[in-house]
């Protein structure tokens, strides 16, 4: 959770918390999940939120050095407002991807399909390239 600093009542958009993209809900855009405001977006883009969960499962194993192939499930959600964990609106998906390991680091391909998408979201399969770990 992320609460505003000093004489600010909000957090600015760009300190807000959002999920979708190659390091979080592989089945969304990037920053695709969170609240929305239709007064400050026109195209109803997500605002972002102060607080966020998430969880992903991932499964690899290898073909081949220096291939493996993964299967993965991410579920999360982001709220607007400070420690509020209300679950209702979360996005779930699930996917397959492909890695391989370069220079000991590892090129990452991944396919997400929703499970469930919030409103607002595009909800259909995404492709996500990426390179290096996570943490």
């Amino acid at each position: 959770s992320i609460s505003p600093f000093g004489k600010s009542n909000e957090v600015p958009f760009y300190d807000r918390f959002y999920l979708g993209g190659p390091d979080n809900l592989r089945g969304f855009d990037y920053r695709e999940v969170g609240p929305r405001d239709d007064d400050l977006t026109a195209d109803d883009e997500a605002v972002g939120g102060n607080s966020y969960s998430l969880i992903s499962f991932e499964y690899g194993f290898r073909i081949a050095e220096p291939l493996g192939l993964v299967v993965f499930y991410d579920w999360g959600f982001v709220n607007e407002s400070d420690f509020d964990f209300n679950m209702s609106d979360y996005a779930d998906n699930w996917g397959v991807g492909a890695r391989i390991m370069l220079m000991g680091s590892p090129l990452k391909l991944d396919l997400g399909i929703p499970i469930t998408s919030p409103e607002g979201t595009g909800g259909g399969t995404q492709f996500n390239f990426s390179f290096g770990t996570r943490f």
